[in-house]
């Protein structure tokens, strides 16, 4: 059974116990992403990276320091990463912040906020 740190992880990943853990010890580096678009068109993207080696880390779109200028971080256990993903995960952010901030202007202009 997996630690209860790993729960928001796995959920993320959209696997479950031995599923989660197998690919948590791949050798390999990978992540997964999760995008939920709730009925007012707010998104919320998460992605949940692993080593390859047991190691896991999450990163979440919600920043409440620097709003949509920044993300959340959390390690579970030691994870390490290369310099070239986490430049790969952060340029992907970026790009995915930025697709729904336009889509809040646009759902604002059509007055689904008012």
């Amino acid at each position: 059974m997996m630690p209860e740190d790993y729960r928001e992880a796995m959920s993320i990943a959209g696997l479950e116990g031995q599923k989660f853990y197998d690919w948590t010890q791949t050798f390999k580096p990978d992540y997964k992403e999760r995008l939920i678009i709730d009925s007012e068109g707010c998104r919320e993207f998460n992605l949940v990276y692993t080593d390859g080696d047991g190691g896991v880390m999450v990163f979440n779109n919600y920043s409440e320091i620097f709003d949509d200028k920044g993300i959340t971080m959390s390690v579970v256990g030691e994870c390490e990463i290369a310099f070239e993903h986490v430049r790969d995960i952060i340029e992907y952010m970026e790009d995915e912040m930025e697709r729904m901030a336009k889509a809040l202007d646009e759902a604002d202009e059509r007055g689904v906020f008012s």
